[in-house]
């Protein structure tokens, strides 16, 4: 009989610990289940977050951009006292010509060296004051002013 209470107690003794085991593991599970709600909720509000900084960033790209291209434009403006004696005289005779010209034909009218025409040519050409003519088969390549090269020479050079 001894051994039936010794059983009951030891029995009665582990459903209590398991019990408090059951409610520890219970309280911990929904303590994870919070955490778990809270971290769904933050990674929601932190994609939203990320869809807003992406089109900030868009925006800030064509911003970007959009000075880029006024810089641009006022550096252009103020090139005037940039641009040396041979480079004006291509411009002005450009102007006039009002037709596409030859490296050779430029040279022979400017009276400047060949290369040191191509060389003015390459340079007017970075700044987008001059581009290339029509492209002829067996011809030498052309050179004409662009739009900018126009609103240059009226702007800034003395015709």
């Amino acid at each position: 009989m001894l051994e039936m209470f010794e059983r009951l107690i030891n029995e009665h003794g582990s459903s209590a610990i398991l019990r408090e085991r059951l409610e520890l593991i219970s309280d911990r599970y929904t303590l994870l289940e919070g955490q778990l709600a809270a971290s769904r909720q933050e990674n929601s509000a932190l994609n939203d977050q990320i869809g807003t900084l992406r089109k900030d960033l868009e925006l800030a790209q064509e911003e970007i951009e959009r000075l880029v291209g006024e810089r641009n434009a006022h550096a252009l403006q103020n090139a005037g006292p940039q641009l040396d004696d041979g480079k004006i005289s291509i411009l002005k005779l450009m102007f006039q010509a009002n037709q596409p010209l030859n490296i050779s034909a430029l040279s022979r009218a400017v009276r400047i060296d060949e290369n040191l025409i191509e060389y003015h040519l390459d340079r007017l050409s970075e700044i987008d004051l001059i581009t290339t003519g029509p492209l002829y088969i067996n011809e030498p390549l052309t050179y004409v002013l662009s739009k900018s090269g126009r609103k240059y020479v009226v702007e800034h050079v003395e015709i």
